[in-house]
């Protein structure tokens, strides 16, 4: 019995020796294994880094190295250029619209009024157009895409040869350009002219006189002289909501004169005020509406103080008194009544 127990106390020193071994092996391959993978990671950093950094030194050692033959060309220095003035260089908007064209060679369609009549409405569009020949003296009305006209106009060419675009009108739809081409073909079916003939002339819708009404078909010229007007027009001041206002006073018997700004309700309490406190003969003498607080304070800081009229002390701004300021033009399109006079 006693040596049973003995044998069974060495097979559990045994394995107790045994288990410690293993879990030292198991450590040291775990150590092995983080060596190898640090290894690998730590090589891989350096191949990455050394391949950012080759085509720098393949440049500089090409650069420093490489010597051209006679034949290759050296490159010239840059030329120094003028500045170009920013108006120049930075076409206005008139400008970019001015030169707007369609580019067909024929010049009742090529100006840039044109462009905008027949562009404006989209690809849906379709126009109806009014062609004259001199020689027939004859109208020929008909409907197509509106970048389609130069086309038809050029197809007609050869069987009427002085045909030239003589008025145009462009609808949304096709529906509403083929209409409008039935309603003019029968009110002046009656006018019909025959002396045309051909496969592109279109024989049956040519008539004798000239439609007037509805559509109107407006003449090249008159599209050209009316876009260059509305070109060349003053913008209009945006409309805004009378919520606030920036107002000019006046008082004659001082000669003097004060902007400043309120909530347009309490435009006439600050009329009674400022009779009370700087003449009895004040008067608001123009205004203009501002829909925002912060705009209508920040337009009446701008004009006293190029004006060299604002005043701030702290917190407190104040709008001064002068004789004969420079802001008086920027109310001179404006009456009382904040509306825009003739």
């Amino acid at each position: 019995m006693g040596f049973v127990i003995l044998i069974l106390v060495a097979l559990v020193v045994w394995y107790y020796f045994k288990s410690k071994d293993l879990e030292k092996q198991t450590r040291s391959a775990q150590r092995t294994a983080n060596q190898l993978k640090e290894e690998r990671t730590r090589a891989q950093r350096l191949a990455a880094a050394a391949q950012r950094k080759r085509p720098e030194e393949d440049l500089t050692l090409s650069s420093f190295n490489h010597k051209p033959s006679p034949s290759e060309k050296q490159p010239s220095p840059p030329k120094k250029t003028a500045a170009i003035p920013k108006e120049e260089s930075q076409p206005s908007t008139s400008r970019k619209q001015a030169e707007q064209s369609l580019n067909t060679g024929i010049a009742e369609l090529d100006g840039p009024g044109m462009f905008q009549r027949l562009t404006r409405l989209g690809e849906s569009a379709s126009a109806v157009y009014l062609l004259y020949s001199k020689q027939h003296d004859a109208y020929k009305v008909g409907y197509c895409d509106p970048m389609g006209i130069a086309k038809r106009i050029n197809q007609i060419k050869p069987e009427v040869p002085d045909v030239k675009l003589d008025g145009t009108q462009v609808f949304t739809t096709v529906q509403n350009a083929f209409n409008a081409e039935q309603r003019i073909l029968d009110k002046y079916k009656s006018y019909k002219y025959n002396g045309i003939n051909g496969r592109w002339s279109g024989s049956t819708e040519w008539i004798t006189q000239r439609p007037t009404g509805r559509p109107y078909l407006m003449e090249p010229t008159k599209v050209e002289a009316r876009y260059q007007e509305e070109l060349e027009a003053e913008p209009e001041r945006p409309s805004e909501q009378d919520i606030y206002t920036v107002y000019l006073m006046k008082s004659q018997s001082k000669g003097m004169h004060k902007v400043s700004w309120c909530k347009t309700e309490n435009l006439m309490k600050k009329l009674r005020v400022a009779r009370n406190d700087f003449a009895n003969d004040v008067e608001i003498i123009s205004r203009f509406p501002i829909q925002t607080l912060e705009k209508a304070r920040a337009v009446a800081i701008d004009i006293n103080e190029k004006a060299g009229t604002f005043k701030k002390e702290g917190r407190k701004e104040s709008y001064i008194w002068t004789s004969n300021p420079s802001y008086l033009n920027k109310f001179k399109d404006y009456g009382p009544d904040a509306k825009k006079t003739p």
